[in-house]
């Protein structure tokens, strides 16, 4: 278990576009080298939000914004490209998307790549977010990749940042307050076939493999519970308006 934070490390031998080999550990990076390695941020937004009747929770909107949007526009200036995990078949996801590619800021102040992608599910039977990551793994085999679930209101800036610190032997890194895990991961280049095995032989529970294959990263600091707070339900929802009004008038 890691503190999130900068700490001390060797850069990893293994990125996106970076021709070297990935030793069997991989501590991550020094903020100082951070941009040495290439991130991709994959948002999730395959769930079939049962708790708000037919509309579609990645379309509900928080102060005037999609939960979509409010993610992407969170994570792209963490990563250096970006798309959603969704099986959505109506092309609506990729009519908002084009309209919204080209307001995309990314980690290294820039607009490219301009297009966000929009990632179905590789592995048919609707086995839930793992499946989603898998796709976006798939995509992406040789970068690192941050995925956050489409619900998480309250993305912390630094958290790619925090979570490659922390992310050493495992497959991905993940955020705990000792109690609760936030389904926001850092997963290292090369996982895709360890997820596809998992689900194949019916592991379907994120928290079963964060057991198995995760480091865990304390989010403990101020305003770090905030990551832990998902939107569930249309109250869920009314609580996040309320902070964000909190938020607003600090």
């Amino acid at each position: 278990m890691q503190q999130g934070g900068i700490r001390p490390t060797r850069l990893p031998a293994h990125g996106c576009g970076v021709k070297t080999v990935l030793p069997a550990a991989h501590p991550m990076w020094q903020y100082e080298i951070m941009t040495a390695v290439s991130i991709r941020g994959l948002v999730l937004a395959g769930g079939r939000s049962r708790r708000f009747g037919s509309v579609d929770k990645a379309f509900i909107e928080l102060r005037g914004k999609p939960l979509w949007q409010r993610a992407l526009s969170q994570l792209a200036p963490q990563v250096d490209a970006i798309a959603v995990s969704s099986n959505d078949q109506t092309g609506r996801f990729t009519s908002c998307l084009q309209d919204f590619s080209g307001s995309v800021r990314y980690r290294t102040g820039g607009t490219e790549p301009a297009t966000v992608a929009v990632f179905p599910d590789l592995i048919a039977g609707s086995l839930g977010p793992l499946a989603g990551i898998h796709a976006g793994l798939s995509a992406w085999p040789e970068c690192y990749v941050a995925t956050v679930a489409v619900d998480l209101p309250f993305l912390p800036p630094n958290l790619v940042e925090r979570l490659g610190a922390g992310l050493d032997r495992g497959r991905c890194a993940y955020p705990s307050d000792g109690m609760r895990h936030a389904l926001a991961l850092l997963w290292a280049p090369g996982s895709a076939a360890d997820l596809a095995a998992f689900l194949e032989r019916g592991g379907r529970s994120v928290r079963d493999w964060l057991a198995e294959h995760g480091d865990q990263v304390r989010f403990t600091g101020p305003g770090d519970a905030d990551l832990f707070f998902n939107i569930n339900t249309p109250a869920d929802l009314v609580v996040a308006e309320r902070r964000l009004q909190d938020r607003e008038r600090c």
